[in-house]
């Protein structure tokens, strides 16, 4: 899971780097919102 929450932004930039700005700020946003989200839930 750990290796996956690295690569996946990685991974996701550039699959969306041909699509219009709007939607990959969207999935980026989204992305570091979740991986923000998982460091707190795991920090308790």
């Amino acid at each position: 899971m750990a290796k996956m929450m690295q690569f996946f932004p990685i991974f996701i930039i550039v699959m969306l780097w041909s699509l219009p700005s709007g939607v990959m700020l969207y999935w980026f946003t989204s992305t570091l919102f979740s991986i923000f989200q998982q460091f707190l839930i795991r920090r308790r």
